[in-house]
């Protein structure tokens, strides 16, 4: 597969306009990719922020040292073959590798967008080392085209009283398979997964998550939500541990699966791994359709049935993003979900897919 060189890459503006999002975004803040490849050098630094990459499929290595929330930074991960030339089916790999290396308290955001919709596969991973007392926010989005697969994983160990805020999106790819694995390991770590996943046409998401409570008083809240449509399936399985010594530990784990049509499909299947029994522990799943009662409320209002179930679809998105704590990463989230084509929320049909808890 032929791509271009980075030294004649620039970044389309569709893609500046589309991160244009708000003053708190400034040129130092954002770092850019294409094809795995840094543009514009290989290394970076603000006042708080330290960005080194090496050659394609190197690590790119992330130091956040501040002690304040000014601590931010914004990835972009661009792939395309020759634009301006007729796009190829040929398949190639992008291995990308993310170490985040946070001393204070940070705010990350990695978008990972096709330029043009080809053929081709990402293994991504993305590593936090998150220092006692430290603090991650951190969203990820992928947004690629029905040519693309996706091997994504997360991984983060938390010492005392450290804290990881997560949000994941995803968006096309023929398969999406992310693998998230975080390790409460000391006293009073917190974290909170959150993840929207839009499948539509015949594109498979999934997701398996690992959190696993290893010292005391720990604290861990997943929300998954999925909206199915078309011939699509999405597939969720979450095991939750809590290990014998990690007494007053709290976990939540909450899986809902919205089906827009006859033929989605949704898989749901919560594990919860209980070896102490002075902790508080919860988990669900829910799968089904759009309520008849809310339709009708908004159709007597003046909307069709399209509209309305496209408004009740959105509407019931919502919540992954108000509960982010970091104004840098919320910001950028709500943007690309704000652009996202509305055939992700249409009307496909007006019978239930398949539900297999």
């Amino acid at each position: 597969m032929a791509t271009m060189p980075i030294s004649e890459f620039s970044v389309p503006d569709e893609v500046t306009e589309l991160l244009n999002i708000s003053p708190r975004v400034s040129a130092g803040d954002v770092v850019y990719f294409y094809n795995g490849a840094r543009v514009g050098g290989a290394s970076s630094s603000t006042a708080n922020v330290r960005v080194t990459s090496g050659e394609r499929g190197a690590a790119t290595k992330v130091e956040v040292t501040s002690e304040s929330p000014e601590g931010r930074l914004l990835i972009v991960q661009l792939y395309g073959n020759l634009l301006g030339t007729r796009q190829s089916k040929e398949s190639f790999l992008v291995p990308c590798r993310h170490e985040y290396r946070v001393r204070g308290k940070a705010e990350v955001v990695e978008i990972h967008m096709a330029i043009n919709d080809i053929a081709f596969n990402i293994e991504n991973e993305s590593y936090f080392d998150i220092a006692v007392g430290g603090s991650v926010t951190y969203g990820q989005a992928f947004w690629v085209g029905d040519e693309a697969k996706v091997n994504n994983k997360i991984q983060s160990r938390l010492p005392e009283r450290a804290t990881f805020n997560g949000l994941t999106l995803n968006v096309g790819a023929s398969l999406i398979h992310n693998e998230v694995d975080v390790d409460l390991a000391g006293q009073n770590s917190e974290c909170q997964l959150r993840s929207l996943l839009l499948a539509t046409r015949q594109q498979r998401i999934e997701t398996v998550s690992n959190v696993r409570h290893l010292s005391g008083e720990s604290k861990s809240e997943q929300l998954i939500k999925s909206v199915v449509n078309d011939r699509a399936r999405v597939a969720f399985t979450g095991h939750v541990q809590i290990a014998s010594g990690a007494q007053k530990s709290n976990a939540r784990q909450l899986s809902q699966s919205l089906l827009l049509s006859r033929e989605g499909e949704a898989v749901t299947k919560p594990q919860l791994d209980v070896g102490a029994d002075d902790v508080a522990a919860t988990h669900g799943a829910t799968v089904g359709q759009l309520d008849e009662a809310q339709l009708f409320y908004l159709m007597s209002r003046g909307l069709n049935r399209a509209d309305a179930r496209h408004a009740l679809a959105i509407a019931y998105q919502r919540d992954v993003f108000e509960q982010m704590t970091g104004g840098f990463v919320k910001n950028i989230m709500e943007r690309i979900h704000a652009r996202l084509p509305a055939e992700l929320s249409a009307d496909s049909s007006r019978s239930e897919g398949v539900v297999r808890p």
